[in-house]
């Protein structure tokens, strides 16, 4: 009888003992299929903050790459990848991707030794020779867009689709949308709209999803439609202008904010928005009115007064108001460190040198991949406490930058610039070329090849250099001089259109298309101009003392 009562027992140690195993089996199971819907739901700045936080997490590196390669940040994108197949990702997905990210880069050699690299692997073979067929039919000047679309058909939507299935739990996400729909996943809102095409509720969402991954012109596409289902929603209205200036056409951007704030004149976002679009178009005694509105209207929001600060550093007049703005902006939002690069321009030029090294240094931990920073650190170390290290380390970071961004032209002038002054003609001299074909208006770049070749001894090459610097004086002068009357009477429209054909006669469309706008829009809202004036002439007899230090 006692065996018997052993026996039972153990059978029930060994029944509870494997309901265990199978509840942590299941347990481990249902972790890994939501991770997997997790992945097809985060949006791409969830998916940027996991991989900083799981580095060696091959598969979202991969995702993310995709992800990144479809808001068209190739440099980012093509890091990810490259360090998913070296964390050991392989299917031919992700080296088409990868090969073709590259390719739109420009990088066509990079781009065929990573196809040929990828064809050592017998189960991607046949997909990465098709490829590479492909890319032999093309003609020889194939553009760099043109080689990646033969590279990857299907662009990396086909990556997206392969790391982005989700799980049996997916349900449990859209369940979830639709209780709180703003809170509702990438992955939903995408398959909403698809099922939805009349909804103008869901095509919002899914606009406002394009917004947040920085897919502009998808978001625009999408946004129209929704707008045309509702015009009389401000929201659908507004997020249809923050995807219009996010793609680059900042004017109708600013018409459209001005038309939201013709209906809903308190609207704060629209208001940040116009302020946004009278920053790029340097009509800036608009901006600093509108921000200022923005400051009054909502005090404790950070954006209002960062804007504030932009507005007064780039009119130059009253840089301690600059300074002023951007304190209150750290003291609301103290975690925040996106704006410290405009920030630190303004400490830069008040004097604070110190405070600008340390701004920008701590962006860097937060931002270790931003061109932009790397370069104002190096322009501030070469700017104050100058020694043989800190002039070492602002080379190192000018190198960075111009790897992060190899097509930007005052990154490799200041390169080219340092490199020349140090001495080093000859290195100096290729980084000083690419910037002039990017930018033949810099004249500071010009000078320096001059004196670069001669150093050199490339006396033509000098020579010519030399003459153009001259030419390129004589242009800029001119356009100061536009500037400097734009600055006294912001409200003359009339100015800004001999500024856009003083652009246009030197060959810069863009400037010129720009200031042209700025003109169509100061016409268009000639009040707030005049506004504008008054606050300018308040500004000129109203200064703050700089601290010299």
């Amino acid at each position: 009888m006692q065996s018997s009562i052993g026996s039972r027992c153990n059978v029930r140690r060994l029944v509870g003992l494997l309901s265990l195993a199978v509840l942590i089996g299941f347990g481990a199971l249902c972790l890994r299929a939501w991770h997997q819907t997790w992945l097809s739901e985060a949006y791409l700045p969830a998916l940027q903050q996991a991989a900083r936080e799981r580095p060696y997490d091959a598969s979202l590196m991969a995702l993310l790459g995709a992800r990144l390669a479809q808001a068209r940040r190739y440099n980012e994108a093509a890091r990810s990848l490259e360090r998913a197949v070296a964390l050991g990702e392989d299917n031919p997905e992700l080296w088409l991707t990868w090969a073709a990210t590259e390719a739109v880069r420009d990088e066509r050699n990079f781009a065929w030794a990573i196809l040929m690299a990828g064809m050592q692997h017998p189960q991607d073979a046949p997909l990465l020779q098709a490829a590479l067929q492909r890319c032999h039919a093309l003609p020889p000047n194939t553009t760099p867009l043109a080689l990646a679309t033969a590279i990857s058909p299907l662009g990396p939507q086909s990556l997206v689709a392969h790391y982005a299935r989700g799980s049996f739990l997916n349900f449990l996400a859209d369940w979830y949308g639709h209780l709180f729909p703003e809170r509702s996943g990438y992955a939903t809102r995408k398959a909403w709209a698809l099922k939805r095409p009349g909804d103008p509720t869901v095509q919002r969402l899914w606009g406002e999803a394009l917004l947040r991954d920085g897919r502009y012109a998808e978001a625009v596409l999408v946004l129209q439609r929704a707008y045309r289902l509702a015009p009389k929603s401000l929201r659908i209205h507004r997020d249809l202008a923050d995807a219009l200036y996010h793609e680059g056409d900042v004017g109708k951007a600013g018409l459209e904010y001005e038309a939201c704030l013709k209906e809903h004149p308190n609207d704060l976002a629209s208001l940040l928005g116009l302020g946004r679009v009278a920053l790029d178009k340097h009509i800036l005694q608009m901006a600093i009115d509108v921000f200022r509105r923005a400051t009054t209207l909502a005090p404790h929001n950070p954006d209002a007064w960062i804007g504030l600060g932009r507005a007064y550093f780039n009119q130059q007049l009253d840089l301690g108001r600059s300074l002023q703005a951007y304190q209150q902006a750290v003291r609301l939002a103290p975690d925040r460190t996106d704006f410290y690069p405009y920030y630190a321009d303004t400490l830069r030029a008040t004097y604070h040198y110190r405070e600008a090294e340390q701004v920008l240094r701590r962006r860097l931990q937060e931002a270790p991949y931003e061109a932009r920073t790397y370069f104002l650190l190096a322009v501030t170390l070469q700017e104050v406490n100058v020694t043989p290290a800190r002039l070492q380390e602002a080379e190192g970071d000018l190198r960075v930058a111009v790897e992060l961004e190899p097509q930007n032209a005052a990154m490799l002038s200041a390169l080219g610039r340092l490199l020349q002054e140090e001495g080093k003609a000859e290195q100096a001299i290729p980084f000083l070329e690419t910037a002039l074909k990017l930018d033949v208006h810099d004249v500071a770049a010009t000078i320096a090849l001059a004196r670069a070749c001669r150093t050199a001894g490339r006396m033509r090459e000098a020579q010519a250099a030399e003459k153009s610097a001259a030419d390129l004086t004589r242009y800029l002068a001119q356009v100061k001089s536009l500037q400097d009357a734009i600055q006294q009477h912001p409200e003359e429209s009339i100015l800004y259109r001999r500024l856009a054909d003083l652009y246009l006669s030197g060959g810069e469309p863009d400037k010129a298309q720009n200031y042209l706008q700025a003109a169509e829009l100061l016409e268009h809202n000639q009040a707030r101009a005049l506004q504008g004036l008054r606050a300018l002439q308040n500004a000129t007899f109203n200064t703050q003392t700089l601290n010299r230090r």
